[in-house]
């Protein structure tokens, strides 16, 4: 045989061993990879099942919080419901208020002082749950700018009865002087000759 013929063979069963030798390594290399996503799933899994076990256990508590904010202001008319779901890999809540058996979207279909309210309750149980807890003073403007003047009192009502619970503070600005004639302690603010005069 012609031993040019033989350095060509043998030069491309070198390569093929190669080759094969690489095809072998990326295989396995592909075999971990896998086996690494599997766990990476699986984990991902896990973690959603105790962030749903968890979000059950205080579903139960934001939804009664802020129902009886709701409750205060507007009588038994609505009740907050949150449905979680994991969508894309990830845990997200749907906020729905509930009237008459029918789930709303508060986004479109309640009116503003209903959303003024959900939103003042919302931030107090976001500062219930969180660890560790800032000092239990709120600023708030205009919180309840939407709400009709009629249910002022009962506003006056829920902010007690939350500041009494929680030994909380709230400084609020707002024009309801209403609302300001119902709080401990007040300053008046007007305009004298372009200057803000401060009343105790």
């Amino acid at each position: 045989m012609d031993s040019k013929y033989m350095e060509f063979l043998v030069s491309k069963r070198f390569i093929q061993t190669s080759l094969d030798v690489g095809i072998s390594d990326t295989e396995s290399k592909l075999a971990d990879c896998r086996e690494k996503v599997e766990i990476i799933s699986k984990s991902q899994d896990i973690v959603n099942a105790v962030t749903m076990a968890t979000l059950q256990e205080i579903k139960v508590f934001i939804e009664e919080a802020v129902t009886l904010c709701l409750a205060i202001v507007y009588g038994e008319e609505y009740r907050l419901e949150l449905d979680y779901e994991v969508k894309r890999g990830r845990s997200e809540a749907k906020i729905w208020l509930v009237r008459d058996g029918i789930k709303l979207d508060p986004k479109s279909e309640i009116g503003g002082g209903v959303i003024d309210v959900i939103s003042f309750a919302l931030r107090i149980v976001m500062w219930i749950l969180s660890q560790p807890r800032t000092e239990p003073v709120f600023f708030y403007d205009e919180p309840f700018r939407f709400v009709s003047r009629d249910n002022t009192y009962k506003l006056v009502v829920m902010n007690k009865e939350v500041c009494n619970t929680f030994d909380a503070q709230f400084i609020i600005v707002s024009y309801n002087d209403e609302l300001v004639d119902g709080a401990s302690r007040f300053v008046r603010i007007r305009k004298e000759k372009g200057v803000s005069v401060a009343n105790v």
